[in-house]
């Protein structure tokens, strides 16, 4: 059952370390509750990862590399009002285009998990802020992408060194045959291919974990709209 929340609305202000309602106190001073500065919980101090600051090539590596090296960095820094988060799994989701369904289905599936689990735990997962998540731990899908390349390059190998006669032998002529050595390739391969997919879903996993805690009373700008009525 999902606990009571004291926010008035997805936009009130909050402690993002405890969750206590910091609306209208002074900037400068800490969290009555736990002592935080308040001004580690103000939406502006989210510049941004470099993804949703300027979309581009370079900005796209330097986001992926920012959040397999950086992830707690990356979930406070990352905006939770940015359009950008869309193109963002959608660019990480297209490296491995043959299986895309199946990230683009595991990425949002985990986005609606993360809103069920906050709402259970007390936090406040809106889903502009899950989407965000999911969105940057995408680049878990990638690994196993990039992982694909040495195991079919393996995979290649290994069918060739079991066949009596192939056409591009490893070593030597066909006479050189040999089951052992294809008993290797394919073990070698099942070992390439296995580490590539389990780093790649763990991380995604752990980055949606640790955006869940990380992120479980994170603001967001309120909507100029909202704020002139």
């Amino acid at each position: 059952m999902a606990r009571t929340t004291p926010w008035k609305d997805e936009y009130t202000l909050l402690c993002e370390k405890c969750g206590y309602i910091i609306e209208r106190l002074d900037a400068a001073g800490p969290c009555p509750e736990c002592g935080t500065p308040i001004a580690e919980s103000l939406p502006e101090r989210r510049v941004g990862t470099p993804w949703q600051q300027e979309p581009g090539v370079k900005s796209l590596v330097r986001t992926w590399w920012m959040t397999l090296r950086h992830p707690m960095k990356t979930l406070d820094v990352m905006r939770f009002d940015s359009n950008r988060d869309t193109s963002l799994a959608t660019w990480t989701c297209s490296t491995g285009l043959i299986i895309l369904p199946i990230f683009a289905c595991f990425t949002w599936i985990e986005s609606q998990g993360l809103q069920l689990f906050g709402k259970r735990k007390g936090a406040r997962i809106h889903p502009t802020i899950s989407w965000a998540i999911v969105s940057h731990g995408a680049v878990g899908w990638l690994i196993i992408v990039l992982a694909a390349f040495p195991t079919w390059i393996l995979l290649e190998y290994a069918v060739s060194a079991s066949l009596e006669y192939y056409p591009y032998a490893i070593e030597g002529s066909p006479q050189d045959y040999s089951p052992d050595k294809a008993d290797l390739l394919f073990t070698i391969t099942a070992i390439t291919g296995g580490i590539g997919l389990i780093t790649g879903f763990l991380f995604f996993e752990f980055f949606a974990y640790l955006g869940l805690r990380r992120c479980k009373y994170a603001n967001r700008n309120r909507p100029q709209e909202q704020t002139d009525g």
